[in-house]
């Protein structure tokens, strides 16, 4: 009885920790506004770049903050991320103006060399903007369905796809040769893969599929070392079809779950262990090569609660994910999960979603 006291002791402590973190750094970004802009960033392996509304504005700005939830930093105050930075740590940011006019700029993270990529006077309907990880190429949604891809250096756009469906994320290859999307044509998904120089189609694999009732984007995520995607669908028996894409030799695989709404799967090694988001809103731990590996539960969500956005970080098996609520009662937070140990710490409220600058220190 004593050992269960002091197990219960400790558990209120932890709680009441987690909760007085949580109320420090959401208050933090909520004035976050006011941060100096031009403060020196220090974005080390471990730092992550994300996208959040400060509570007294109504558009979302980037932020910079290391894992250990400290540093934070404001760098550009109209901006939303829909991709992970560049190898040079560039990011592609979606711009709402006042007058409805939307734009995209690359730049830095601190928004030096900033280029509008994409005009709304063009596209009014511009959404979705989605980097290459080599920085030269960038998708984006046009709107009427359309699936666009551009340079870097402006030139002209080239549509895609005129049946693009805008739940998903597009993801291109590490070494931007292809770019994969999904597609709806006749109450079916299709996973498209083309060439991003010549715009052929090298693969096509159709769905019938069942959309859950959460608002939240479905993402076609990258492992850039071995230059894979992952993504999930639901089936319309109720299962759920993860499937995996090698640029490397053109290969589909796929792997049946015998659950419904399984989503966004992201690797977390070389192999075929994935972090997916369970129909109950948490985060599990799944090694698709073992049928008998039983997945396993990361996470300890409410009911009104969702966890997703899944970005991992392989040096240090951490996963920075944003934390939201399906009634919108409690906003959304972003949060980091030392996947070994499951234990987290909370960075940030009222935000998008986050990626980490895994790469080298900016200057």
């Amino acid at each position: 009885m004593l050992k269960n006291g002091k197990s219960q002791y400790w558990d209120m402590i932890l709680k009441a920790s987690t909760i007085f973190a949580f109320l420090f750094f959401g208050l933090w970004i909520d004035g976050c506004n006011d941060c100096n802009v031009n403060g020196n960033i220090d974005n080390t392996p471990g730092d992550i770049c994300f996208s959040g509304i400060p509570l007294n504005l109504n558009e979302h700005s980037v932020y910079t903050v290391d894992k250990d939830g400290t540093k934070l930093r404001e760098f550009i105050s109209n901006g939303k991320l829909y991709s992970a930075p560049d190898i040079n740590n560039r990011i592609c940011r979606l711009e709402n103006l006042a007058n409805g006019q939307k734009n995209v700029y690359l730049s830095s993270v601190k928004n030096e060399n900033e280029v509008k990529v994409i005009s709304g006077n063009y596209y009014p309907d511009v959404e979705i903007p989605v980097l290459s990880h080599i920085g030269e190429l960038i998708s984006f949604y046009g709107g009427d369905s359309r699936l666009l891809l551009t340079s870097s250096n402006q030139g002209m756009a080239t549509i895609i796809s005129e049946r693009c469906y805008s739940a998903f994320i597009p993801s291109f290859s590490a070494d931007g040769e292809f770019l994969a999307f999904i597609s709806s044509e006749n109450d079916s998904l299709f996973f498209n893969v083309v060439g991003t120089k010549n715009k052929e189609k090298i693969y096509s694999k159709g769905f019938d599929f069942l959309m859950p009732d959460y608002n939240i984007y479905h993402k076609v995520s990258l492992n850039i070392e071995t230059n894979r995607v992952i993504f999930s669908v639901t089936l319309k028996d109720s299962s759920s079809s993860i499937v995996i894409y090698d640029f490397n030799d053109l290969v589909y695989s796929e792997f049946i779950i015998e659950n419904p709404f399984i989503m966004n799967p992201v690797f977390i090694n070389n192999e075929l262990r994935v972090v997916i988001t369970g129909s109950d809103g948490n985060l599990w731990l799944k090694d698709l090569a073992d049928p008998s590996f039983n997945a396993f539960k990361l996470t300890d969500v409410s009911g009104d609660e969702f966890c997703t956005y899944v970005d991992h970080y392989d040096k240090e098996n951490l996963v920075v994910y944003t934390q939201l609520s399906k009634s919108g009662n409690s906003g959304s937070v972003l949060k980091i999960l030392d996947v070994e140990n499951k234990e987290e710490t909370v960075l940030a409220s009222h935000i998008f979603m986050g990626f980490w600058l895994s790469k080298e220190k900016l200057n």
